[in-house]
């Protein structure tokens, strides 16, 4: 492009707030009238930011808009551009609107998710988990490197991490529950990240919750072993067999890092879905081999059951979803029944009953 060209990129915003805290992290080569942050629309100039001295060391920019208050809820583009000749490397770029969010996180969703009064949540969720590396989600979050999802095909940002979570539980009032990665992730990877939660300061990982802000330790008492690993469409899927030995790795090494934890195996539900698995009956299979080093068994459960959607010519509506959603806790407690008949005959006789996770 000649001298004196516009470049730049740009992304539409909607506005639901009159302040924004803006982070940006960049670097460049002969940016010499700066990098122009605006909100705009053609001529129209609602916000903007000029960030000078902008050379080849990466510089972390940081400042707050103010916007008119008619704007909300309007969708305006945001600017990011420069005069050409030049070059500019985005490393990271947040906007957060500063009287709807806390810490990343909508203060709505806090607040509607506090009123359900959950006694825990789980995370990282689902088939995620099984290639997700927790150092990747600690530290500065605009230093954080994204990875690419395969579970989902997308990318992961890595915004929110491990302190975010114990932040979001504390919050919401409920008791965080941490999933392993058994499926690309190794039990050396998992007792670190329970030194990181748990640990005292004086610890290598415990040292460096400290360094991130954290002195104290989280304390975090539940931790899964694993997500659905009896399902091929897991990351890392195994037999029955194969996931009681290398459950039992994790649980050593998670429980020389702290003994005190309680300790979630993966279980499969006794009806219904496993009947059509390869490795079926998963739970006695598993339960064999882990005997009493777990504390609990999972039961993997949605409503409606799988076997409806797959039956269901076209996209259900809402009045076809009405009533197996309705009848769900009558068909979650047909599989709990059958769930702990497996437990009576195998696991209580060697291993004491757990306490409840419910409230």
């Amino acid at each position: 492009m000649s001298p004196g060209t516009i470049a730049g990129i740009q992304q539409e915003v909607t506005l639901d707030d009159h302040r924004y805290q803006v982070v940006c992290i960049v670097k460049g080569e002969d940016i010499d009238k700066g990098l122009q942050l605006s909100l705009q629309n053609g001529n129209t100039v609602y916000a903007e930011k000029i960030l000078e001295e902008i050379d080849a060391e990466w510089k972390t920019f940081q400042f707050e808009w103010a916007v008119d208050p008619s704007l909300e809820g309007k969708t305006v583009p945001f600017v990011i551009h420069f005069e050409d000749p030049g070059t500019v490397w985005i490393g990271y770029v947040s906007m957060m609107p500063v009287n709807k969010s806390w810490k990343g996180m909508r203060k709505d969703v806090l607040e509607a998710v506090k009123a359900l009064r959950l006694a825990t949540v789980r995370w990282p969720g689902g088939n995620f988990v099984s290639g997700y590396h927790w150092m990747d989600g600690i530290g500065p979050r605009e230093k954080r490197p994204p990875r690419w999802d395969y579970a989902w095909s997308a990318w992961e940002p890595n915004d929110f991490g491990t302190d975010e979570f114990i932040e979001f539980c504390r919050f919401v009032g409920t008791e965080p529950y941490l999933c392993v990665n058994i499926g690309t992730g190794t039990p050396e990877e998992a007792a670190a990240w329970v030194e990181y939660c748990n640990g005292d300061p004086s610890t290598r990982y415990g040292s460096l919750r400290a360094e991130n802000g954290y002195p104290e330790p989280h304390n975090v008492r539940f931790w899964g072993v694993g997500n659905e690993t009896y399902g091929n469409w897991q990351i890392g899927h195994v037999d029955p067999e194969t996931y009681g030995r290398k459950c039992l790795e994790f649980i050593r090494a998670m429980k020389a890092a702290d003994p005190d934890i309680v300790l979630i195996a993966v279980g499969v539900n006794e009806i219904g879905l496993s009947s059509g698995l390869d490795f079926y009956p998963w739970n006695e299979r598993v339960l064999k081999l882990v005997n009493n080093a777990i504390d609990y068994l999972s039961a993997h459960h949605y409503a409606p059951g799988p076997e409806f959607l797959r039956t269901a010519k076209q996209r259900p509506s809402d009045e076809e979803l009405y009533y197996p959603i309705v009848g769900f806790p009558e068909e979650m407690k047909t599989i709990l029944q059958a769930d702990i008949a497996t437990l009576d005959r195998l696991w209580w006789p060697c291993a004491a009953k757990p306490t409840s996770l419910s409230r």
